[in-house]
């Protein structure tokens, strides 16, 4: 609200005004109306960090699991900006949830942000690849189902596909098979240190 009448309180156009003492009345009387009104909405409507961090959380995993359905539907420059919005809005939360906490959240965005990375690598590879596809589609089908107690068996069973796959094709077409393979991995160990987080258990339990 302040912003709002900042250029009339302090009126850059130098026009000439008439009656000083209603003016500073009027700004005073807005300045109180502002603040009356912070009061209330404060009152009426309480923060709740805790509540504000379990609908981020599960907005973060609603979005990698929409990434994994249709990759297609995101570019990396959008899904770093996402995360680099909630990442800002975790650390808002310091000051009203422990240090321990926040720094977790912080880990478990990073996380996320990594294995979202990884599927549109992933997806980009099996455009190019058919060999591919099919192995990147299950791992895909699992987050995007949000089956993350299964997504380690499945980038397991996909990076050994991928390997057989290898002594088949030239050394080129290897070489992105075995970049795949390393993507997975990823996937996998990023799951396997942040189970608790992406399965909602974490929030459930806080």
């Amino acid at each position: 609200g302040f912003s709002i009448f900042f250029w009339n309180f302090t009126s850059p156009d130098n026009t000439a005004r008439i009656g000083d003492a209603a003016f500073l009345n009027s700004a005073l009387a807005t300045l109180l109306g502002i603040a009356f009104g912070a009061l209330v909405f404060a009152l009426v409507f309480p923060g709740d960090p805790g509540g504000s961090r379990r609908r981020m959380h599960r907005a973060v995993r609603r979005d990698l699991a929409s990434l994994a359905r249709d990759p297609h539907k995101w570019r990396e420059s959008a899904w770093l900006s996402r995360t680099a919005d909630r990442l800002a809005r975790a650390f808002g939360f310091a000051g009203s949830l422990p240090q321990a906490v926040i720094e977790r959240d912080l880990r478990d965005l990073l996380a996320t942000w990594t294995i979202g990375d990884s599927l549109l690598a992933l997806a980009a590879l099996a455009a190019r690849e058919p060999a591919a596809r099919r192995a990147v589609a299950v791992v895909r089908g699992r987050i995007g189902r949000q089956e993350f107690a299964r997504i380690e068996r499945a980038c397991d069973a996909a990076a050994r596909a991928l390997r057989r796959r290898v002594a088949d094709l030239d050394s080129d077409d290897g070489r992105v098979l075995l970049s795949g393979v390393v993507l997975l991995r990823t996937i996998a160990d990023a799951v396997a240190a942040h189970g608790e987080f992406l399965c909602d258990r974490r929030d459930r339990r806080d």
